[in-house]
């Protein structure tokens, strides 16, 4: 599962592994909850990092989580840390020298529950 920002793409084809599960828009950012098989995941990412904007024109991140992992992906590097935010100090300081403002550096949602709540969605568990 995780969260692509439409806008942080050149082209689509970098969705083409993921299934579009919902999305919201926020301002002037598509946000898409997207899900990936975890075999397909190393060839997602590459997919999805060749498909993003420039990181010298704007850099973004999208991220992906299972669990207690959080997968952020910049145009040019990806971090695996924990859905604890004590583990994403190098992540934030990569954000942060590439012009991220500190407060878009929350990866949120990064739990189910919080997908759900962020997009609205029930369950039928």
């Amino acid at each position: 599962m995780g969260i692509v920002i439409k806008q942080s793409l050149n082209d689509e084809n970098g969705l083409k592994p993921f299934q579009i599960r919902a999305n919201r828009r926020i301002g002037s950012w598509d946000v898409l909850y997207v899900s990936v098989e975890s075999k397909e995941l190393d060839e997602s990412i590459n997919c999805l990092q060749a498909s993003m904007v420039d990181k010298y024109e704007d850099c973004w991140y999208n991220h992906l989580f299972k669990d207690e992992e959080l997968i952020v992906i910049y145009q040019d590097k990806y971090f695996k840390v924990s859905i604890d935010h004590k583990s994403w100090d190098e992540v934030i300081q990569y954000g942060l020298n590439n012009g991220i403002p500190m407060e878009q550096l929350d990866f949120n949602p990064r739990t189910m529950k919080e997908t759900d709540e962020f997009f609205n969605l029930k369950r039928n568990d």
